[in-house]
């Protein structure tokens, strides 16, 4: 099975826990556990019966109580439509491993969570796609929905409320909805994560499970009840799908954790209070959010109605990616791109974090908004040519423009006049440009100055067995000392095992080796993967066949304790070859020269004898199948050191176009 990679989950993975002001988080402000306990009147209680616990399985569907709890939250569920699973995320992915066949027809909305239809679509499923477009207010259309529905629809899949964009389909959408699903007699999907988190208190949306007799629900602890940690969620569905769904479970998820079910009970039972702070938290954060939304020039959004994200537009001529990196490299502030929803120019914020981290990330995002303004009013004021400017930053004219407008409502003042076809700057233009040159000399010095601080200088030992110093080391040396001059470096010849030695007793800061190495605090990556080949001289073989060699002449080998121990035994293992006798070389030099003066035979690698193969000083008795690894090794505490870190980098860039020269 191929699938799409998850973008927005990869982006999350990449990023989310070195940011200072996360405002791509989804859920609402998390609870601690303590939090969560004190929830209830007799805390104390609460511990002493998590501490009797016995840690078994529990109850394989969910607990009774998580079932009963979860189906009074619905008007037609009882807990027998039930069915606990790790979060909406294992909730969707059952739902559709369950329902979904190659072949089967799909219609999902877009943008969504990937999961949605990303999962169908590698299961073989023709997946297409309802677009929900901002000049709609992000909400499906019911006439383009019945132009894609055929009789062949299997499935249907919606998110109430949206993510990413926070719109809220109203019961009347839904009704219009389900009518053309049962007109095929279709599933639909809901994925309602953010049920119930409304910012008008007047709206009530029912669940699709309450509309629709194939309705299908999905939902968890994350979101609204803010205790993504639990990893708990489930479906709500009719009896079939329940059926079809626990039938599939169990290749999948014999059962959630029995705590975070404990948990997760006692949250459904304060339900009430949680709501109260869920609420809170995102409709007081919106307000802060719709305020900075209108005071920032170069940045719009549909309102959302109810969830925690909203998709924000720039008007910046820059990849949101970009965006977005260098917003979280300069400031700390954390967004998702919309590329990640395939919508470029867009970026998804959670707004539903803290009060706090809310205000000083939308403060950094300001900042960051209004240092490029700065940059663009400085090229601008450099060329006064509107064209220049836009060639040399990238940008259209237009967003010039409103970079312009927007640091000029800004600092009050206007910057450029316009006369005729001339540009020219104002008085206040001319202060300006006169501080943005010298803020930006500045920067640009003092990164310079930083950068200066991160090259690698110093000593740096690399120890490596007599191989690869002589095969790999003359060309890796030359480049790396081009690249950094400052750097003394000092090779040492020695054993794998030797090399390893060295490192843990600091007398190398990086080392070269044979195979790989589990040692306790090392950090170990493979560069190549090496053929070995056994190999004799030629008049050693006269009037001998292999099988006569091998229980005739002495095996050269290295000594007791070499990283290659292992593979060397499976190599020989490939050959039922049990030596007659065996003879402990130190290196391999020694046992390629000892081969060439007809002691024995020898298992090496290709590349060490490629020479000798080729002028016939060596024959190849035997190629094995398997292949030995070649790996970098250094102190783990000690591998972002720039000196390790570049030279690792290079090796691994140039390791295999040394060995092919």
């Amino acid at each position: 099975m191929r699938i799409a990679p998850f973008k927005v989950e990869e982006w999350m993975n990449a990023y989310e826990m070195e940011a200072v002001y996360n405002i791509a988080e989804t859920c609402v402000d998390s609870l601690t556990v303590e939090e969560l306990i004190r929830l209830s009147d007799e805390p104390e209680d609460f511990f002493r019966e998590m501490a009797q616990k016995k840690l078994t399985y529990g109850h394989i569907e969910g607990s009774p109580e998580f079932r009963s709890l979860v189906a009074s939250m619905y008007q037609t569920m009882k807990p027998d439509n039930i069915l606990a699973m790790n979060g909406a995320i294992g909730a969707n992915f059952l739902t559709l491993f369950s329902l979904v066949a190659p072949g089967d027809e799909v219609i999902t909305v877009h943008p969504t969570y990937q999961q949605i239809y990303s999962v169908p679509e590698s299961f073989g499923a023709q997946v297409k796609l309802l677009r929900l477009l901002p000049e709609n207010d992000f909400l499906p259309d019911p006439v383009e929905l019945r132009s894609l529905i055929t009789d062949k629809t299997k499935l249907i899949c919606i998110n109430n409320p949206n993510n990413p964009s926070g719109a809220l389909m109203g019961e009347g959408l839904l009704r219009e909805i389900v009518e053309i699903a049962r007109s095929v007699d279709a599933y639909l999907l809901c994925d309602e994560v953010y049920r119930n988190l409304h910012q008008d208190p007047e709206v009530v949306v029912p669940s699709i499970v309450d509309l629709y007799e194939k309705g299908i629900a999905t939902s968890s602890m994350s979101k609204v009840f803010s205790l993504a940690g639990l990893r708990l969620g489930w479906i709500a569905a009719p009896q079939d799908v329940i059926k079809s769904c626990f039938q599939h479970r169990d290749y999948t998820t014999i059962s959630c954790g029995m705590l975070d079910d404990m948990l997760a009970v006692h949250a459904l039972k304060n339900r009430d209070k949680i709501m109260e702070r869920s609420l809170k938290i995102v409709r007081d954060n919106l307000q802060i959010l719709d305020k900075w939304v209108a005071k920032e020039p170069l940045v719009s959004y549909v309102k959302p109605q109810a969830g925690t994200t909203a998709m924000l537009k720039y008007e910046l001529d820059i990849p949101s990616e970009t965006f977005c990196i260098d917003l979280f490299k300069t400031t700390g502030a954390f967004l998702t791109p919309g590329s990640c929803f395939d919508m470029e120019g867009w970026l998804r914020i959670g707004y539903a974090c803290s009060t706090e981290v809310l205000q000083v990330g939308l403060s950094k995002v300001s900042e960051f908004l209004e240092s490029r303004n700065l940059k663009t009013f400085q090229v601008v004021a450099e060329h006064l040519n509107l064209t220049k400017a836009a060639e040399q930053l990238g940008y259209s004219q237009p967003t010039i423009t409103l970079q312009i407008q927007a640091l000029e409502r800004e600092l009050g003042h206007p910057l450029l006049n316009r006369v005729g076809k001339r540009t020219f700057l104002t008085p206040a233009g001319k202060i300006v440009k006169q501080h943005t040159d010298q803020l930006f000399y500045v920067l640009q010095h003092m990164a310079e100055g930083l950068n200066h601080l991160d090259m690698p200088v110093g000593p740096l030992v690399v120890a490596a067995p007599e191989f690869y110093c002589i095969q790999y080391m003359p060309q890796i040396l030359k480049a790396y000392v081009e690249t950094h001059p400052q750097v003394n470096l000092q090779v040492i010849s020695c054993t794998s095992q030797e090399t390893l030695k060295k490192i843990q007793a600091h007398e190398a800061d990086i080392g070269i080796i044979a195979g790989i190495t589990s040692q306790p605090g090392m950090d170990s990556s493979v560069v190549d993967l090496e053929q070995f080949t056994l190999i004799a001289s030629p008049d050693l073989m006269k009037d001998k066949t292999l099988a006569e060699a091998l229980v005739t002449f002495p095996f050269l080998s290295y000594q007791e304790g070499c990283n290659l121990d292992e593979f060397i035994t499976q190599c020989l293992l490939e050959l039922n070859y049990i030596p007659p006798s065996v003879i402990k070389c130190s290196s391999e030099e020694t046992i390629k020269r000892s081969v060439l003066n007809q002691t024995g035979i020898a298992l090496l690698s290709k590349v060490l004898v490629e020479k000798e193969l080729r002028t016939g000083e060596l024959m190849e008795l035997y190629r094995f199948s398997k292949k030995a690894e070649t790996s970098l090794v250094c102190l783990g505490r000690r591998r972002e050191e720039p000196a390790i870190q570049t030279f690792m980098e290079l090796v691994k860039d140039i390791w295999l176009s040394v060995r092919e020269e």
